[in-house]
């Protein structure tokens, strides 16, 4: 999956015919049919034109049996879990990943059959079956259902001896098991609430396994283990007891200052060696991200964290492009690349003055501006939006930037988002900010800067006027980069 630092399974799916709507093969060897349905534009128009047909009441029961016998077969999956065959049992694992997987047309509404039928508790007990496929197809299934459901997340960190079983399964690595369970931990911890958290951080053994596996496990499950750590660093109650584990020295700083290759990766196939420097890239960005999240800080003298710094503005550019991005082979989420980013603004200096080169401030006049043009946000986008105003604050902290911020749109920007938000706390701190922005030079006008004193002759000016002619110029920046 992809999503929280999660890596898709790689598939190619070409464009469907003309009206030919079918289902993309899945990875992992083999396909997933569901036959072909030619579906012409005209046929509604007409069935619902043709006196007695009824289109759209004869279409819905029709969509109501679908999803019963889509029911129906899920239902069929779990009962096959307890199957005695372990041929059986995978099998009913895998089909049950199908089903969770983006790539199936009913995904969400899946992974919410599975978890209402059952399904969360009958995978994680097939995690300690004697037959490897069986264990490889479970966590593959738990994983996909964890993606982007936080009721799913909390179901398997409850579910009892799950989280057990799956540092088990980091004691062996037969079928890359240690990279699969380690997924789990790592969208459990991605995607579930403070509860899930404090499940993982409580259960005896858990942060200490995905410490050890960080540093002796494979190359793909080290990456893994440290996206999960990534996760865990942005949860107060996981960053003390990852603090007091002393990973940023164990493990963290290792692999930003080393990063050992991958012994497996290295051959001659150019694919191959791109393959294994992607990997590489996104362990140490991984690597960085938390180490930001657990210390606030970054190490402007080294050279390595400060060419992370870039790297990490380069990150954010790919998850704000439409559809979002991949950086390294992974697609990290918005809010992940945010939060350290809000603790670097803060730090000020060379590493303030880094992250505006690298571009940081186009890219927060595009994200507002995706709030301000784009369509009616979620309440849980609200918690990027506080982390952009933050970093917006700390740049403004500096009345340095004033200009860069000014010039780049970002007055503009924040007066719609405070129009658009207005009542909100997030709608009151934009208009904050814009007024802070818009005031400045203002301020440097009417004599109250202190290099001018009360005593400057534009003083005398009338203030109404000096704000209609400051705002033209202020905001004239909006519409050159319009028309540009």
């Amino acid at each position: 999956m992809f999503g929280f630092n999660h890596v898709p399974p790689r598939k190619t799916e070409a464009a469907p015919a003309p009206f030919l709507a079918s289902r993309p093969s899945f990875p992992g060897g083999g396909s997933r049919r569901c036959g072909r349905v030619v579906v012409l534009p005209w046929m509604s128009e007409m069935s619902a034109a043709v006196p007695g047909t009824h289109g759209a009441e004869q279409r819905a029961p029709a969509a109501t049996r679908r999803d019963e016998r889509r029911a129906a077969t899920i239902a069929a999956c779990i009962a096959q879990l307890a199957a005695a065959s372990s041929h059986e049992v995978s099998a009913a694992a895998e089909r049950l990943f199908h089903h969770a997987h983006v790539s199936h047309a009913h995904a969400a509404e899946n992974k919410d059959l599975v978890r209402e039928l059952g399904g969360i508790p009958a995978l994680c007990a097939v995690l300690q079956s004697d037959a490897w496929p069986v264990r490889r197809h479970a966590c593959s299934a738990l994983s996909e259902l964890a993606y982007g459901s936080k009721l799913n997340c909390q179901a398997i960190v409850t579910t009892k001896g799950a989280l057990h079983a799956l540092v088990a399964l980091f004691q062996h690595d037969t079928l890359n098991i240690q990279e699969l369970a380690a997924l789990v931990v790592n969208n459990c911890a991605g995607f579930g609430d403070e509860a899930c958290v404090n499940s993982i951080v409580k259960s005896p053994g858990v942060l200490e396994a995905l410490q050890h596996l960080a540093q002796v496990g494979s190359c793909r499950a080290k990456c893994v283990t440290i996206g999960a750590m990534n996760c865990l660093s942005r949860w107060e109650q996981a960053r003390d007891s990852l603090l007091r584990m002393r990973v940023v020295e164990r493990v963290l700083l290792p692999v930003l200052r080393e990063a050992p290759a991958c012994p497996q990766d290295v051959d001659a196939s150019s694919k191959v060696t791109r393959a294994r420097e992607d990997r590489l890239a996104a362990r140490r960005m991984r690597a960085f991200m938390s180490l930001v999240n657990l210390t606030g800080r970054c190490d402007y003298e080294h050279v390595h964290e400060r060419a992370a710094l870039t790297s990490l503005v380069q990150v954010l550019d790919c998850t704000l492009q439409p559809g979002g991005g991949s950086w390294a082979g992974l697609r990290f989420s918005t809010y992940s690349v945010l939060y350290p980013l809000s603790r670097l603004a803060y730090e000020g200096g060379n590493v303030r003055a880094e992250l505006i080169a690298g571009g940081l401030v186009g890219l927060m006049v595009r994200y507002i501006s995706g709030w301000t043009a784009g369509p009616e946000r979620t309440d849980a986008d609200a918690g990027e939006l506080a982390l952009a105003l933050t970093i917006i604050e700390h740049l403004a902290s500096d009345w340095g930037s004033h200009e860069r911020l000014r010039q780049a749109g970002l007055v503009g920007e924040l007066q719609e988002l405070a129009k658009r938000m207005e009542g909100s706390s997030l709608g009151v701190r934009a208009d904050a900010l814009a007024q802070r922005l818009f005031l400045a030079p203002l301020a440097v006008c009417m004599g109250q800067h202190p290099r001018l004193g009360s005593a400057s002759p534009i003083a005398h000016v009338d203030e109404y006027v000096m704000t209609l002619i400051l705002g033209f110029c202020v905001l004239s920046a909006d519409s050159q980069r319009v028309a540009q």
